[in-house]
């Protein structure tokens, strides 16, 4: 017992004394025997969140669980401060930049994992960067989630979803049953979109040798419709020694309305004002198999295993016809096969040391057919072979990281072949000072192979003035990443992580307007080399938790700045800026959060700038028992449709387009959540995850 736990319980049976004096000298006639007081519990704290060399682990707190519809609502709710979500994609993110891989209990997931998660079975989330750990498939940084196992029983779970004012819904059911080693999971999901605000209004400036002249397109009326619906199951083995993951999907998209309507004036030409009309329809469907498999063979010695197989279809047909001018239809027809398979072979060196050596194949297969403005067939194929070794040490509070590969590629169009090699090399270093201060130092290099749709060499007309192909010549271009972070938690009160990081690309290809060489048009086209594009960020996460843990507040401040060489020639900069509040109050809980405008480079092959508008919310909840019900008002004084706007300024074309949607306007939205367990948990547990379309080999 420590000086202050003696105290506390010194006064307690000091208080407890006084309290039988007072009693005893108040009653009447004096008892024979002394009545037992029993005193109140001590409750000692735990520390829930601590940072250790090779992960950061939090504990969510009674508030969050109990309050937290999803495992994303739950992150927010935790205030991770290496991680930020967006707010309308529920995309998670590093807060300097990058992507962040889901796990459960050592299992990938992604979002609709976390969307079917029961989140009471939570202990623990950790935070990974460059994990040594085979089961994480060297990802560079990891989030993961700890569970509580069932050891016979399971659950199930419901949720819904209505955007009111935007025309969104969703629906999605989750079916879990356990039983000793095996898991048997069910899911199903569906999800609609239906509004007459979708469209854009453009200014396009097109620049020819002997004539310049401005085109003016608005929209009036609009028809957005859409629906997705996926199947999934799952079986699922687990041991001390051995975990065996099948999983099976089938999903299917309809867009079968993505049409607008308006006029189009012309400006220094000759061409009257005119009406226009775009029809666009879409339908995807795809069969997945996933399989994931871990095999600790002793206790030095593990492999690890993933393999993916998707197979989809896509369907594409657009048609614009405006007056004046010839209507354009394009049809799209593709069949993509993609196989992956990965084995990651790890040896336990001792010492707190761990060697790795990776293998990689995939393969991608893809049959497109073109008709209607253009008549083609094209066959694609890519084949990526990777090897690679990767170690980690630990030397008293200094953990150090580093991992070395090789790609190889060979990719073909048609009857064009080519063949690529790349290196790739990580480096990470982190210091921790205690268990409540660390900083970290991170390099990242590698080479990225282009999709084949951007090799495509057809001329697809998109307007009346212009066209679109792609570049068959497209190497791989280089990056280069570097970062530093300091992690300072102090208390369960407080965290505080200030970041700073860089990323350079070389070798890159760019988007090139060029007028066609009968000056009836301008060609979109993709040119290689090109100059440097780099951006740089500094910035500060914190969170605080007041009022005994039923008050949290979270900000985020990130300056950003971007360098765009050749051939835009663009500097820009700005201001990240995100709050959050959450309030708890018994069954109830209360929520406000804002992120402020954007002005921000749309990649690196476009000098597109972005400017984006704010967006703001407030929601109640109530949580008890088996359901959670949430209501959330959005931009609720924003009544315009307007998104966000592009502006794009090239040697011989220029384009500002104003977009319009659903994301940034006033929206009531209404969750509900039915959840309910049985059986007998023991400690922890994974979730089924929704499967993913291929990536079509359709120009766009």
């Amino acid at each position: 017992m420590n000086l202050t736990e003696f105290l506390i319980m010194f006064i307690l049976l000091i208080s407890c004394q006084h309290l039988n004096a007072s009693n005893l000298l108040n009653s009447s006639p004096i008892a024979d025997t002394i009545p037992v007081k029993s005193l109140e519990e001590v409750t000692v704290t735990p520390h829930q969140q601590t940072d250790s060399l090779r992960r950061t682990s939090y504990i969510p707190d009674r508030n969050a669980l109990k309050s937290s519809q999803n495992g994303i609502d739950l992150l927010n709710r935790m205030g991770v401060p290496q991680i930020e979500i967006d707010p309308v994609t529920k995309t998670i993110q590093a807060v300097g930049g990058g992507d962040v891989a889901i796990f459960i209990d050592y299992i990938p997931a992604n979002k609709d994992d976390l969307s079917n998660m029961l989140t009471a079975d939570v202990r623990r989330v950790d935070y990974y960067d460059h994990p040594s750990d085979p089961r994480f498939l060297n990802n560079t940084r990891v989030l993961n989630f700890i569970m509580r196992r069932y050891n016979y029983g399971g659950y199930v779970k419901l949720n819904a979803g209505e955007d009111f004012l935007i025309g969104k819904g969703n629906i999605q059911g989750m079916a879990r049953m356990r039983y000793k080693r095996m898991t048997y999971d069910v899911m199903g999901l569906s999800r609609y979109e239906s509004n007459g605000h979708t469209g854009n209004e453009r200014v396009e400036l097109f620049k020819f040798p002997e004539q310049t002249f401005t085109r003016h397109t608005s929209f009036s009326k609009a028809k957005y419709r859409q629906q997705y619906h996926q199947a999934n199951a799952r079986a699922l083995y687990n041991s001390d020694k051995i975990t065996a993951d099948n999983r099976i999907g089938f999903g299917l998209e309809n867009i079968p309305h993505n049409d607008f309507n308006g006029t189009v004036t012309y400006d220094g030409i000759g061409i009257p004002t005119s009406v226009y009309h775009s029809l666009e329809n879409e339908k995807n469907k795809f069969l997945n198999f996933l399989g994931e498999y871990y095999f600790n063979l002793s206790d030095r010695f593990s492999l690890s295993s993933d393999i993916d197989y998707t197979y989809s279809m896509t369907k594409d047909h657009s048609s614009y016809l405006e007056e004046n001018f010839n209507k354009i239809i394009n049809n799209a027809s593709d069949r993509t096969q993609t196989f992956d398979a990965t084995m990651l072979a790890s040896y336990n060196a001792g010492s707190n040391t761990r060697l790795n050596m990776q293998g990689r194949l995939h393969h991608a297969h893809s049959h497109t057919s073109y008709s209607g403005s253009v008549s083609v067939l094209e066959r694609s194929d890519i084949t990526m072979g990777m090897v690679g070794v990767n170690g980690s040490t630990t030397l008293g509070n200094l953990y150090g990281y580093a991992a070395f590969g090789w790609r190889w590629i060979r990719s073909s169009l048609n009857s064009k072949r080519s063949l690529t090699s790349e290196p790739y090399m990580d480096l990470f270093l982190k210091y921790s000072i205690n268990a409540r201060n660390s900083i970290s130092l991170t390099f990242h290099h590698a080479q990225w192979e282009p999709s084949q749709n951007l090799k495509s060499e057809i001329q697809m007309q998109v307007s009346p003035f212009m066209w679109h192909t792609g570049n068959p010549r497209l190497k791989a271009y280089k990056s280069y990443d570097l970062g530093v972070t300091y992690m300072l938690l102090p208390s369960n009160r407080l965290n505080v992580a200030v970041f700073s990081g860089l990323c350079a690309i070389t070798d890159r290809y760019c988007y090139i307007y060029e007028p066609m060489q009968d000056n009836t048009g301008i060609l979109r086209t993709i040119g290689q080399p090109m100059g440097l594009y780099a951006f740089e960020n500094v910035g500060a996460v914190c969170t605080l938790r007041l009022i005994d843990n039923r008050l949290m507040l979270r900000g985020n401040i990130t300056q950003i700045f971007y360098q765009n060489r050749k051939p835009y020639y663009h500097n820009i900069s700005y201001t990240k800026l995100s709050l959050q509040a959450f309030y708890y109050l018994g069954d109830f809980n209360f929520s406000a959060s804002y992120d402020a405008p954007k002005r921000y480079y749309d990649g690196s092959s476009t000098p597109a700038i972005i400017k984006s508008r704010d967006y703001y919310a407030i929601s109640a909840g109530w949580a008890k028992g088996a359901w959670n019900l949430n209501l959330s008002l959005r931009n609720i004084f924003r009544w315009d449709w307007k998104t966000f706007e592009s502006v794009s300024d090239y040697e011989c074309y220029s384009d500002r387009t104003t977009y319009y949607g659903t994301d940034r306007h006033a929206n009531i939205a209404l969750t509900a959540t039915y959840s309910i367990d049985f059986g007998r948990k023991t400690n922890r547990e994974n979730e089924l995850r929704e499967q993913q379309l291929n990536s079509s080999g359709i120009l766009r």
